[in-house]
């Protein structure tokens, strides 16, 4: 077949390519570039592509008639996946459908046979971390991470340190006690190793039983890594050193990332580096007429296939069964309250995925103190609930994670600073059907998921930074009539 011919066949399909890549590319490139999901994915998509162009200028390469084949059965999946995506209204499943996009081109790309050859699944995996990854990961495994992390750390700290004792994720002495909040469940670390192991592995050989050895090695370095994290914190804090305090901090992180990536590195360091496949490619089927109009009508109906799951109506399964209203007193503990208006945007969601939302300004009579209470409530925590982190890094704020307060119910703090400078204290508590608590977003989808189901309710109080310490009593009589009345 011809190039002329080529072209023709790939200028009739490339309209279904666009009809299809078009929405979750432009998903994508939106997570890397929008605070709301403080992703790091656009390096990793920056350095694969790089890697890519390195091995088309290495030197041409002939694809055979069985990786054609395999790329072309990939593309059908990578349709099937975002017409679930579309129709379900989640753009992620089709952002995930890059990834198999990815290694479908690479095989048609012949990486794999170049001179500086590539190994085109593994580049796939690493193109993945492109993605909002970790946040997934911190989703629907933080919890039960950050119950494994406070258990190894808990077991190497027991011999040296008597004392100790372990309260769920809570590592506590007389004197002092550490948290292992969201950042120390050990997700970024476990995405950190795994992306390097998949960089290696696209310039190494290996058989698919030193893979399968690599799975535990991976796994075992990325939660004793963390755990010698959690360790280091621990010993700093009972010698009152400043370790939350940058640059120390980070590089007690960096040290126990280094320790774990040695269980990865050194086996890695035995496989020998890829070289260009030399098998003999399968013959390619005679260039005829009959065959020129079966690939033409093949490519017409990918476009058109294409054009119909792009405008696939969304049916989303995931949306919020019916909650009871909030029935919050306009006054709490002589605190007042005057609604706020939801934003269109905000109004908007909620009608189409269920789940109810409301906005309170409250003043205090006492001091003059102002608190803004928000509140979501939802049978869909996976669709409606997130910390409050994503909203007002998306509304331009700096925000910096303070940790978990051991307070009844648990609530996660947060500093934020606005694009006026004004600084403020954001403090926000889950919780269930029955009253129970949880102390993240990553605990309330592991309940969810085990069958805890029903109402859970997001309760968000955003005060001036320094209002809750200079009057504490007065931001524990909000909170104690705010959870009497929920």
């Amino acid at each position: 077949m011809n190039l002329r011919t080529k072209t023709l066949i790939y200028l009739l399909a490339a309209p279904g390519f666009l009809f299809l890549a078009l929405d979750p590319v432009l998903w994508l490139i939106d997570t890397w570039f929008d605070p709301t999901w403080d992703s790091q994915g656009f390096w990793v998509a920056l350095a694969v592509f790089a890697m890519v162009l390195v091995a088309l200028k290495s030197g041409p390469a002939e694809v055979s008639e069985k990786e054609r084949r395999l790329a072309l059965g990939l593309l059908v999946l990578t349709a099937l996946l975002r017409l679930a995506g579309r129709l379900l209204a989640i753009r992620g499943i089709g952002a995930l459908a890059l990834v198999a996009d990815l290694a479908a081109i690479g095989l048609l790309l012949g990486l794999g046979r170049r001179p500086w050859a590539l190994n085109p699944w593994a580049l796939a995996g690493l193109f993945a971390f492109s993605l909002p990854v970790e946040l997934w990961l911190q989703r629907i495994l933080g919890y039960p991470l950050r119950l494994l992390s406070a258990e190894i750390s808990y077991g190497l700290l027991s011999p040296f340190v008597p004392e100790l004792k372990l309260q769920g994720t809570l590592l506590l002495t007389g004197s002092t006690g550490l948290a292992v909040d969201l950042p120390c469940s050990g997700a970024q670390g476990l995405m950190m190793l795994s992306a390097l192991t998949l960089g290696l592995l696209c310039r190494r050989k290996a058989s698919f039983s030193r893979l399968l050895l690599l799975v535990p090695l991976l796994t075992t370095g990325a939660l004793l890594s963390n755990s010698l994290r959690i360790l280091f914190l621990f010993l700093g804090q009972r010698l009152d050193w400043a370790i939350f305090t940058e640059p120390l901090h980070s590089a007690l992180g960096l040290l126990a990332l280094s320790a774990g990536a040695l269980f990865v590195l050194l086996p890695l360091s035995r496989f020998a580096p890829r070289k260009p496949k030399k098998d003999l490619c399968s013959s390619r089927p005679r260039a005829t007429r009959h065959l020129l109009l079966r690939r033409s009508l093949a490519a017409l109906g990918f476009t058109a296939v294409a054009a119909l799951v792009a405008s696939a109506p969304a049916h989303p399964i995931d949306t919020s069964g019916k909650v009871a209203k909030f029935e919050i007193p306009r006054v709490l503990a002589a605190w007042r309250g005057q609604d706020m208006p939801l934003s269109p945007i905000e109004t908007h969601y909620f009608a189409h995925y269920g789940g109810q939302a409301t906005k309170r300004l409250y003043r205090d009579s006492f001091s003059g103190g102002s608190m803004t209470l928000i509140l979501v409530r939802t049978t869909s925590p996976l669709r409606h609930l997130h910390g409050p982190e994503r909203c007002l890094a998306g509304a331009g704020h700096k925000v910096q994670r303070l940790g978990v307060l051991p307070e009844s119910p648990p609530a996660v703090s947060w500093r934020s600073v606005d694009p006026e400078g004004r600084a403020w204290n954001v403090r926000a508590s889950f919780l269930g059907p029955q009253g129970e608590s949880a102390a993240s977003l990553g605990e309330v989808v592991w309940r969810w998921m085990g069958g805890l189901r029903g109402s859970w309710t997001l309760a968000e109080r955003i005060s001036p930074e320094k209002f809750c310490q200079a009057r504490p009593d007065r931001c524990r009589a909000f909170d104690a009539a705010l959870f009497a009345a929920l």
